[in-house]
């Protein structure tokens, strides 16, 4: 559910977010190199060839075949060392310096409230002509994508980048429990 959830913000982060980095160091991405990037970044075509193959149904025929439990357990041999390395590379610099953590907490509860009034706007605009999808409302919640140490110019801002990106995680995971609790109640 999540991970359908997270495709809008990962086809953003792939695609504007990608393109607004390349205008800030000095270049002037095309319309095409934007295309050409997500239809040769390794990340954006797992991505689209996951949702062709969901959307197909070759995930179910996996998962009941003889394979299924192969597949499944060199999912989870991928993801578990992936996970990791992106706490490392998120944790490195963080740092919870009394000075650094006001502009962090502003950063990470202002981008929260505007993702709260998105969803609000989404809700009621599109939610009019479109039925009900929670899924899509949890993605607002979600922390921003853990690319931007990857690809940014993060020299002298790598703290405050992986302390946002530290503190947006927590935030989400509370907002996360909220809701579990409310719904439980």
């Amino acid at each position: 559910i999540f991970a359908m959830a997270d495709v809008g913000q990962t086809m953003f982060a792939y695609t504007v977010f990608l393109s607004t980095l390349q205008v800030v160091n000095g270049q002037k991405p095309s319309v095409g190199a934007v295309v050409r990037n997500m239809l040769t970044n390794p990340a954006s075509v797992g991505m689209l060839l996951g949702i062709v193959l969901g959307v197909a149904g070759v995930g179910k025929w996996v998962a009941a075949s003889t394979i299924g439990p192969l597949v499944s357990s060199l999912i989870s041999f991928i993801t578990a060392p992936t996970s990791v390395l992106i706490l490392l590379m998120v944790g490195y610099e963080l740092s919870f310096s009394r000075e650094l953590m006001k502009p962090v907490l502003t950063t990470a509860l202002v981008r929260l409230a505007v993702m709260a009034a998105l969803c609000c706007v989404c809700a009621l605009v599109i939610f009019a002509v479109v039925p009900f999808d929670k899924p899509l409302l949890l993605g607002f919640m979600l922390p921003p994508p853990f690319i931007i140490p990857l690809y940014a110019d993060v020299t002298g801002h790598g703290e405050y980048i992986s302390t946002t990106l530290s503190i947006s995680t927590l935030l989400s995971v509370a907002a996360f429990i909220g809701i579990a609790a409310y719904t439980l109640a």
